[in-house]
């Protein structure tokens, strides 16, 4: 169905109908490109790792967590058990390099405080097989199953962060809406206010898996019709009057993919 701006906008400002746009009928199909370290180690790593300029470690609960990243690590390059119940640390081969921590730094990813953490864009700007585990490898560690629902939900302190899995999801066709809360801790028995968080709720394609660990996966359950990935137009917003250009698509549908992977007409 094909309807003008004037007549979308009639409607949003009656309070009727809210417009879909079509979503991507399957992932992006970006240029592939090599990176230097697996991309569900990575994603693990900016989710429960600690990756500090002098040491790297992780905290992790799940055996299945800890096997997909043992399997993913560098060849000579172990986790061992370190500080506390459910910590490891990373212990390289020769005391004096690191190919982790070594790979890390020349991504710009070493030495940042959780909510300075970021996807590199070498693993953003790839290919659909890199983008889902990368995705996998964050939603392991940090991300939950919506309670009655077969969204997904995802918690960090930085909004770089929180940009990156927007993109990912997106990119795999799905949506992403998001809201911010102020954390709370309590010190010595004070209660404190903390950093503010970035809470996303995914709703992810039938056809992709948002997990690897297959106790979340367990949890996800089959999307009925109304439950589906929908992008709604809520409001629109006057930008001028500029010169435009107007151009055909040679496909039946007319559609073409525009930035944040809006699928437009």
């Amino acid at each position: 169905m094909v309807v003008t701006t004037a007549e979308i906008r009639r409607k949003l400002d009656q309070g009727g109908q809210r417009w879909t746009v079509p979503l991507l009928t399957r992932p992006a199909e970006l240029e592939a490109q090599a990176v230097p370290l697996d991309q569900y180690l990575v994603g693990a790593f900016l989710g429960d790792g600690g990756i500090t300029s002098s040491t790297m470690y992780l905290t992790t609960a799940d055996a299945e967590v800890l096997a997909n990243i043992r399997a993913a690590l560098p060849e000579g390059v172990e986790l061992v058990p370190s500080g506390g119940r459910y910590g490891y640390r990373v212990r390289a081969p020769e005391r004096w390099y690191n190919p982790i921590r070594w790979h890390f730094a020349q991504l710009g990813i070493l030495g940042l405080r959780s909510w300075e953490k970021h996807i590199p864009e070498s693993y953003l700007w790839n290919g659909a097989d890199v983008r889902l585990a990368m995705l996998q490898g964050l939603l392991d560690t940090d991300g939950w199953v919506v309670a009655h629902s077969s969204s997904v939900g995802y918690a960090t302190t930085s909004e770089r962060l929180a940009d990156g899995v927007e993109f990912l999801v997106r990119s795999l066709g799905g949506v992403v809406t998001r809201r911010t809360v102020v954390t709370s801790y309590t010190y010595r028995g004070e209660k404190r206010k903390g950093r503010l968080s970035w809470r996303l709720t995914l709703n992810l394609p039938a056809s992709i898996a948002p997990f690897r660990l297959s106790r979340k996966l367990a949890h996800v359950r089959p999307k009925v019709k109304w439950r589906q990935p929908r992008r709604y137009i809520v409001g629109y917003e006057a930008v001028g009057e500029e010169a435009g250009v107007c151009f055909h698509i040679d496909h039946p549908s007319s559609l073409y993919v525009a930035n944040d992977f809006i699928v437009t007409h």
